[in-house]
């Protein structure tokens, strides 16, 4: 299913995911969504909370309750806002700057003793605090006064952007090169993105930071319900996906640089690596799958223009509904027979999920009735066990999550006794 933007893509998805709900009688537990990088989970996350449809991050936090886009956030909101306590609380110290507990705990005390608010207390910081403290704080406020006094004159995506770069949270995130790193500060990015697409959508009249924050306040706070017990989509990354199968399976953003990752195609193996990813992902479903891609995608604040990934360009027309963009499960396996029988077995993936020593159960111990953990669903009972078919499987009721169907020779379950 084509798209003309990650913002339009996330709105197809939840549409479909409710229609294939009320036309099929499914439930959420039978929907997943994948994706390449974490980062994409944001547009996906919105439209699914915009009609009321219930889903979990797994292996994860949803976007805005990660710890990079809450600092972020809070330096917006702060930078509007001097007396939000909370923000004040999370960016006094980071990136660290040597104000300790100690200095903050003081901060408090005279904030409670004076009847005034925290950053009155750092303006008086001279007359308030010892003079090492004082000196401490003082490029603080200096930072804070100069990103609010561009706010008022600026847009709220520059605004944003000046902030991120000048408060250092940008280098912060980008010094460290660890996937994990990387994938923070691509978080980072793509909240800029959403305030780069809130300025630029028409249906926005007013375009300055307090704006922005006042829809994202209505965000977070639905965020926090997300934990509620119930039934819910699966949202996760396509690795996290391994071993797992769902009836209806969404693969969003198939896109060149996205699927295959351009920081991940420097040489002919990596790309072998990441076809072999999208097979890992398209055998995720048991029914019906959903490819989507974009036209057009923010990247680092910038509309770019996107082409459709080679992985779809590779399976036959035959096998693709091109209006409709979707492939059914017995068309998968021809698809996949067809365009993996010159590559090697999966050998790295496998390596990586066959479940090995104490940790997990032999399949021989998993019989219907028996309970069991999964180390991202959690407690549940098997339910029904199938070991007649090449592919073992068992389906099992999860009590957070509701049942799922989960490959044996993968899912890493283990017996509780």
């Amino acid at each position: 299913k084509k798209s003309f933007s990650d913002n339009e893509e996330g709105k197809i998805v939840s549409n479909l995911i409710f229609d294939e709900k009320n036309r099929n009688q499914l439930t959420n537990s039978n929907f997943a969504v994948l994706y390449r990088t974490n980062s994409q989970s944001r547009s996906i996350e919105e439209a699914l909370r915009r009609i009321g449809l219930k889903y979990k991050v797994f292996g994860g936090v949803s976007f805005y309750q990660r710890k990079e886009v809450k600092d972020l956030i809070a330096y917006l909101r702060f930078s509007v806002n001097q007396n939000d306590e909370q923000s004040f609380r999370r960016i006094i110290n980071y990136p660290r700057r040597g104000i300790g507990q100690t200095s903050v705990d003081k901060i408090i005390t005279i904030s409670n003793k004076e009847n005034i608010s925290l950053w009155e207390v750092v303006k008086e910081s001279s007359t308030l605090l010892n003079s090492r403290i004082h000196n401490l704080l003082a490029p603080f406020k200096d930072l804070i006064i100069s990103f609010s006094n561009f706010s008022k004159n600026n847009d709220a995506f520059s605004t944003a952007s000046h902030i991120a770069s000048n408060s250092g949270l940008l280098k912060e995130l980008w010094d460290d090169r660890s996937i994990e790193g990387i994938s923070r500060y691509e978080n980072v990015q793509e909240l800029l993105n959403s305030i780069k697409e809130f300025i630029d959508s028409e249906e926005n009249s007013e375009k300055k930071l307090d704006n922005f924050l006042q829809e994202i306040s209505l965000m977070t706070d639905q965020d926090k319900g997300d934990e509620e017990d119930g039934e819910y989509i699966s949202l996760m990354t396509i690795h996290m996906a391994k071993g797992l199968e769902f009836p209806v399976v969404f693969i969003v953003g198939v896109e060149e640089d996205l699927f295959p990752s351009q920081m991940m195609i420097s040489s002919r193996e990596d790309l072998e690596e990441e076809r072999r990813l999208f097979y890992v992902a398209i055998t995720r479903a048991m029914k019906k799958l959903y490819l989507t891609y974009s036209k057009t995608r923010y990247r680092y604040g910038m509309l770019k223009d996107c082409e459709i990934s080679r992985f779809i360009k590779e399976i036959s027309p035959v096998y693709l509904d091109i209006e409709n963009f979707n492939i059914t499960k017995s068309l998968v396996k021809n698809v996949i027979k067809e365009k993996t029988k010159n590559l090697s077995p999966l050998k790295k993936l496998e390596k990586k999920s066959l479940p090995t020593g104490e940790d997990l159960s032999h399949i021989d111990d998993l019989i219907e009735g028996k309970k069991v953990r999964h180390n991202i669903f959690g407690i549940g009972i098997i339910e029904k066990i199938d070991l007649n078919s090449n592919q073992k499987k068992a389906i099992v009721n999860f009590k957070n999550v509701g049942e799922k169907t989960l490959l044996l020779n993968f899912a890493k379950l283990k017996v509780i006794k």
